[in-house]
């Protein structure tokens, strides 16, 4: 009996092989036809004579349409698709794939909606929120996380409100990508409005990157006993009022505005995206302020996510590893650290990039399906008591 079932599940898993490697077949082939009718400039592609209609009843295969996960473009000037790594433009193209491959349409609905085939199961709608020529304001911009998101968020067409307390560096990163800096203290209200209503005057406000706080080691109690030596608590103060009440500031305003943009598909009126650290979870000695600022970012992302559900603000967080930032100094001495500090991370064994946070910042903007999240980049880390 045993050896009549491991073969049927070997027959089984026979006939699921063969029936991929006909629908790859099928594909390629139809992928082949587009090619060769567009070289031959005739036929279905150049007279837009109409083509038999292949129905769900006959449908054996569903054309697949890989997307570019790190290169978004408008989908309001084309309906692109991919079919076999050949780009499908066009309905006559579409009627002509559907006659070789004898198989069902993907509809498109929306300007902004892209449809993605599957050999298995119904094709998927992804609306990606489109940054191509919206505002985004990006706190902490001036250098490190925030500088690397704000110039990825230009290329990808975003006008960027640099807002920081450097004003050299802030000029600077904003001349770079075309867009504004705005001096301004995260926890003073008034300033950042005035870089609120700046990103106003560049496009709608969808996008606020929250990279800005500060850093500080100092145990709870001192080595000498004495009550002035415990943990200064202004120190105390001050880290959680920049990285946590500062955090919170922007995002009550910056949702406000959002709020009062015309909502895209799904209601989408834009996103968020916070900066915490593995020490929200992992916080080390003499990182009781620093923690508990950070702790409290990823806390508040689920509710405040929830909050702003009702506008379609979508909320997430990343709680950035060790990242290689100027923070760390250069020379010998530095490097010597950084390899120390390195030797904990998983995989790869390196110090993360600025590169890396700020195309994971991007993508969990635009992916309108990416909400009330906490994501560690990190390589893996634990990090150990100190």
């Amino acid at each position: 009996m045993r050896e009549v079932v491991v073969a049927r599940d070997v027959g089984r898993v026979g006939r699921v092989a063969r029936e991929v490697v006909a629908r790859v077949v099928v594909v390629v082939a139809a992928a082949t036809a587009v090619v060769a009718a567009r070289s031959l400039g005739s036929g279905l592609l150049n007279t837009g004579r109409s083509a038999p209609q292949a129905t769900s009843a006959d449908a054996t295969t569903r054309v697949t349409t890989p997307a570019e996960s790190h290169e978004r473009r408008s989908w309001n000037s084309a309906r692109l698709r991919r079919a076999g790594g050949v780009r499908i433009t066009g309905e006559a193209d579409i009627r002509l794939l559907l006659v070789v491959t004898n198989t069902r349409a993907v509809t498109v609905r929306g300007s902004r909606r892209r449809s993605f085939g599957q050999f298995f199961g119904d094709s998927i709608e992804c609306p990606p929120m489109e940054l191509n020529g919206i505002s985004a304001i990006v706190t902490g911009g001036a250098s490190g996380l925030g500088a690397s998101t704000a110039r990825l968020l230009a290329k990808r067409g975003a006008k960027v409100v640099v807002v920081d307390m450097n004003d050299p560096k802030g000029e600077a990163v904003a001349s770079e990508i075309g867009g504004v800096y705005g001096r301004a203290d995260v926890t003073n209200s008034d300033q950042v409005i005035a870089a609120i209503e700046a990103a106003k005057e560049l496009g709608p406000v969808r996008a606020l990157v929250n990279c800005a706080g500060i850093g500080w080691a100092t145990r709870t109690i001192g080595k000498d006993g004495s009550y002035d030596s415990a943990h200064d608590l202004e120190v105390f103060q001050k880290v959680v009022s920049i990285n946590l009440i500062g955090t919170f500031n922007c995002i009550r305003l910056a949702a406000t505005a959002m709020a009062q943009e015309e909502p895209l598909d799904d209601g989408e009126r834009g996103a968020i995206l916070n900066t915490a650290s593995v020490a929200a979870e992992d916080g080390q000695i003499g990182q009781a302020a620093y923690s508990a600022s950070k702790g409290g970012v990823v806390g508040m992302t689920l509710p405040i996510a929830r909050d702003l559900a009702a506008v379609g603000v979508r909320v997430n967080t990343i709680l950035p590893g060790l990242i290689d930032t100027p923070i760390y100094g250069e020379g010998e001495a530095s490097a010597q650290f950084k390899e120390r500090l390195q030797a904990g991370v998983l995989f790869p064994k390196r110090l993360g990039l600025s590169d890396e946070f700020a195309t994971l910042a991007v993508e969990l903007l635009a992916n309108s399906y990416m909400n009330a999240e906490s994501i560690r980049l990190d390589g893996g880390i634990r990090m150990q008591p100190k």
